[in-house]
Formats: C-alpha cells, sequence, structure tokens
C-alpha cells in the first residue's frame, strides 16, 4: 500500500525534518499490487518525516511586497528610503547596489556642506538642493573634509563673522556633527567657541594654531569629547580642569606657555584631608612634545595612559620621568603604580638612564633618540 503526502508522488518534496503522525488518504496501487492488497484494509498510521519548504529569503519577500503595496503610489527616492529604513529595522544586509548608491547620496551631501561653506566664504548666501536637506541631517564628520594641507581648514581664512554664519549654517543644517576642524583660523572669539557648545553631539574638536586663550578653553566645559586639539596654542593649562574628565586624545604639542601646574589639571587632585576633589581625565593618548614642563605633575596623570609623547621637551628632568613609573614611600609601600604605556617618547631630552628602571615593563615603543 503507498500513502501520498501532499502532491503527487512523483513531484513531492524530499522527506526530511522532524517527524509527526498524521491520517493519510489511501492511494489505488497498481492494477499489479490491487490483486494482492485487500480492497477494505484499514488506514494506517505511519510515522513519516514532514518537510518544511524553506521561506522564500526575508529581503526578497520585502522587496517584492514592497514593490507591489507601496511602489505605487510612492516617489522613487521615498521609496528607497523605505526599503533601506526597514531592511535596517529587520537586519538585512544592504545589497551592494544600495551601498553605492547609499555612498553616492552621502558624497552628495558632503560636496553640499563644503560648497555652501565656499559660497559664505565668498560673501554669497548658501544654496541647498531641495532634495538634499535631508540628507545634510545625516552629515556628522567635517575634521578631514575642511582640511587643505592634511592639518589647517579651510577656514582659516575666515572673518568672524564668516566664521560665525558658517557655524549657524551647520546648526541648522548638520545639527549632528561629530567633528569639526577649525585648525588655524585666527579669527576665532569666545562668542564663536560658546557657539560651539550648541552641537551637542561633538566628539572631535581641532583647534591647533588658534588664539584660544585659557578662559576660551572653560568654554568648551560642556561638550562631551573624545578628542581635542590644542596644539601651538597660547594656553597655559590653568582652566584644562573644567574640560570633561572623559577626553581621550589630548594634543598639547609646542604650547610654550604650558606649565606642570596646567598639567596638573589633567590629573586627580586631593583636598587637605586626602579626599579626592577631582578624578583624573581619561586620557588614552597624550601629546605635551614640544612644551617647557618639567614633569614634576606627571605623577597626577591617568595610569591608563597607552602612548605619551614627552619629546623635545627640553626641561625634562629624570624626577620627571620616575613620575610615570612605579612608587613606594619610606616603608616600602605603593603610593601609584606605573603608567600602563605601550609607547613612550623622550627624544631630543635631557634625561639620563637614571629613573628608566622604574617604568612600567610592558612598554611596547620607547624612543631616546638624541637624549
Amino acid at each position: 500500500m503507498r500513502y501520498l503526502i501532499g502532491g503527487s508522488d512523483d513531484t513531492g518534496p524530499e522527506l526530511v525534518g522532524e517527524k509527526s503522525k498524521k491520517p493519510l488518504r489511501k492511494v489505488a496501487p497498481p492494477v499489479e499490487e490491487q490483486q494482492q492488497t485487500p480492497v477494505d484494509e484499514p488506514i494506517q498510521q505511519v510515522e513519516v518525516a514532514v518537510v518544511v519548504a524553506a521561506p522564500q529569503p526575508l529581503e526578497s519577500r520585502l522587496s517584492s511586497e514592497l514593490t507591489g503595496i507601496m511602489g505605487s503610489f510612492l516617489e522613487p527616492e521615498e521609496y528607497q528610503r523605505t526599503v533601506a529604513t526597514m531592511q535596517q529595522s529587520l537586519g538585512i544586509e544592504p545589497t551592494a547596489a544600495a551601498r553605492r548608491r547609499a555612498d553616492q547620496e552621502r558624497n552628495m551631501a558632503y560636496d553640499a556642506v563644503l560648497q555652501a561653506v565656499a559660497a559664505i566664504m565668498a560673501g554669497k548666501e548658501p544654496q541647498i538642493d531641495s532634495k538634499l536637506k535631508a540628507k545634510l541631517l545625516d552629515v556628522n564628520h567635517l575634521e578631514r573634509f575642511m582640511q587643505v594641507d592634511g592639518q589647517t581648514s579651510i577656514l582659516s581664512t575666515a572673518s568672524a563673522e564668516q566664521l560665525e554664519k558658517v557655524i549657524s549654517f551647520l546648526l541648522e543644517h548638520c545639527p549632528k556633527l561629530h567633528s569639526l576642524n577649525f585648525s588655524g583660523c585666527q579669527n576665532l572669539t569666545p562668542e564663536i567657541l560658546k557657539q560651539l557648545t550648541s552641537f551637542t553631539s561633538l566628539h572631535t574638536l581641532l583647534l591647533s594654531k588658534t588664539p584660544i586663550t585659557d578662559e576660551g578653553v572653560a568654554l568648551l566645559a560642556s561638550l562631551k569629547l573624545k578628542e581635542l586639539n590644542m596644539s601651538q596654542t597660547q594656553i597655559t593649562g590653568s582652566t584644562l580642569d573644567t574640560l570633561y574628565r572623559g577626553i581621550e586624545i589630548l594634543s598639547l604639542v609646542g604650547c610654550g606657555q604650558l606649565t606642570d601646574a596646567g598639567v596638573a589639571n589633567l590629573g586627580i587632585k586631593y583636598n587637605a584631608q586626602g579626599i579626592v576633589i577631582q578624578q583624573a581625565m581619561q586620557l588614552k593618548k597624550l601629546d605635551l612634545s614640544g612644551t617647557l614642563i618639567t614633569g614634576s605633575t606627571l605623577d597626577t596623570l591617568s595610569r591608563g595612559i597607552e602612548k605619551l609623547d614627552l619629546a623635545d621637551c627640553r626641561q625634562l628632568t629624570d624626577a620627571g620621568v620616575a613620575n610615570l613609573g612605579l612608587k613606594r614611600n619610606t616603608q616600602g609601600v605603593v603610593i601609584h603604580e606605573a603608567m600602563q604605556l605601550k609607547e613612550l617618547k623622550m627624544s631630543r631630552t635631557h634625561i639620563t638612564d637614571s629613573t628608566l628602571d622604574t617604568l612600567y615593563r610592558g612598554i611596547e615603543i620607547l624612543s631616546l633618540v638624541g637624549c
């Protein structure tokens, strides 16, 4: 006796999968078998394997359903955005064509921003294509796009009025900016720095070779920055303690007025009773090269710094170097651990090797060229 499971017995799927028991309808056997099989044989229950056909890929179903349902009343661009949004929410990997299209749209948005900035620099009103306005909201990283020689900003020649207009434009059209580059802008004013605090998503700010002062640094206190570059400025460091303690990368290269007391404002502070009143900035990379510090306050810095650059610090002392290492009191009790450095640069300084033995033994790169 043969039994038929869903469809013809010639074209049905291969029987694999979970086992189940179910009543089956009887199928008449070939003529040669009919003589051997009683006509009134009862229907049996047999153990069979039931196959569940593989569902159509979700992306294909989504595409076909959207085409049929929404394609008739949505504009092509709106349709594509809707598909992309649904694919993202469902965790569907976009196709190569979709990724290329997204890259093209993103590049067009960045170009539109740069053209608008150029227009403002030329004393003209920026013109933005209405179709691109929504895309501008996704523009977030501008530090690389706003540099002309690897560092200096395209805004370096802008007047204070032009800078204010550029920032107003960016606040209106690109409020989600993560990074900005004002390196070399000689007309950066306190009012402009106050404007920058309106970018609540900003985490990278490049202000090297600008006239920023210690008072200007304090104006940045509300920004939750991860990276800040104030190299070759005239700050002393007196207000570095006002900055967000979560900064991970800080560059103060060539700050000729920076003092050891200023460096201490990056570190942990105690009151007279030994109670912590300020946590150390959670730095991963600190560049103090070309400054006049002695290193007398390096022991206050976070022990989690991985990369420290003290090259060309001509007043750096051996005692200053010892502040990076393990320290014990007169009873032999450890009073601070060695900084967990992976890279330390002290080239072209006047240090000796007298305190190098205190340094963390896991250092991977140590530069002492010209010492």
